[in-house]
């Protein structure tokens, strides 16, 4: 059976679309002299150390804007966000890396996740086509001090294991399983040495490999 030139491209579109919709990249690409946003709390607020920058160090683009804020919640970020957008240009992809502020506050992991959705939602309207909503790290593998934050690690992984199932029109970034207890000092923040192991984790998702 031949298949016309606009059938083809009509179920290209489809699957690109599908592949989206699940979370999952159609394909890798090579970031070398873009531009990127990232939006995030006090996981992507280490500016000049942190996973973002050894990212675009190794992967060679360049971090247009840093938005995060330490202590945000996802609906705190998601303004700054859509404030910068309006009159931010260049910018080919955006990083989301939120909603552990959600998790420890009284806002229900399905209203984060929506939340990040809108900035997702933001990122197209504005034209970036390359999306990445990072999961983090297991906390159940990383938060040692259980006394103070029992409560928070189950809903924490429950969050991050629910972005992958909602999140429509970006590529959620698998939980890093890696990381371990002693990638921290505080329970919560990877040490700098760990935020490098983090990137080359994003980096292997998400984009061509270096040489």
């Amino acid at each position: 059976m031949k298949v016309n030139r606009f059938t083809l491209i009509v179920i290209s579109a489809f699957s690109v679309g599908v592949l989206y919709a699940l979370g999952k990249s159609p394909k890798k690409f090579n970031p070398l002299g873009k531009k990127a946003i990232f939006v995030g709390d006090s996981h992507t607020a280490g500016f000049g150390w942190g996973w973002q920058d050894a990212l675009a160090k190794k992967y060679g683009f360049t971090i247009q804007q840093n938005l995060s804020k330490g202590g945000y919640r996802t609906d705190q970020l998601l303004p700054i966000l859509q404030d910068y957008l309006k009159t931010a240009k260049g910018a080919e992809i955006l990083f989301i890396y939120a909603g552990a502020n959600d998790n420890f506050s009284l806002v229900q992991n399905q209203k984060a996740t929506q939340n990040v959705q809108k900035m997702v939602d933001a990122g197209r309207n504005a034209g970036i086509d390359n999306i990445y909503v990072i999961s983090g790290y297991r906390s159940s593998k990383v938060i040692y001090d259980l006394k103070r934050y029992g409560d928070y690690i189950e809903k924490s992984d429950a969050y991050k294991e629910g972005l992958a199932k909602n999140i429509k029109n970006a590529v959620v970034v698998p939980i890093w399983e890696e990381a371990d207890y002693k990638m921290s000092t505080d329970s919560l923040h990877l040490i700098q040495s760990a935020q490098k192991k983090f990137a080359d984790y994003i980096g292997a998702q998400i984009f061509k490999e270096t040489k």
